[in-house]
């Protein structure tokens, strides 16, 4: 019997250890591609442009959260603000940008 598990085991082993059937992948780009992709300028912003961005900043009204993370034992608490049109649009931004956390209205007590 010690001999069959010492088998199956080794057996285990060598199977991990082996590569199978994986290849490397070669890349070989056209002789007419570039490796290199430059980064574009930016958009030069009009006055009303400006003036417009700026007075949606300051009219969109700013929701706070708590972020615990993970959910079943909360081990880290941080508060998350967003700005956004409605409460759970903004929930939804702090969930994206905590992800697998529970997100609470509770923001005085967290941390």
């Amino acid at each position: 019997m010690r001999f069959l598990s010492l088998f199956a085991a080794s057996a285990l082993m060598f199977a991990s250890a082996s590569t199978g059937f994986a290849a490397p992948i070669a890349f070989n780009p056209s002789a007419g591609a570039s490796p290199i992709l430059l980064v574009q300028e930016k958009k030069s912003e009009t006055l009303t442009e400006k003036v417009k961005r700026t007075w949606r900043s300051w009219t969109t009204p700013s929701y706070s959260f708590c972020a615990r993370c993970p959910v079943l034992i909360p081990l880290t608490a941080t508060a998350c603000s967003a700005q956004a049109k409605d409460r759970e649009a903004a929930r939804s931004v702090c969930a994206s940008r905590h992800p697998f956390c529970f997100i609470s209205d509770d923001v005085r007590n967290c941390g």
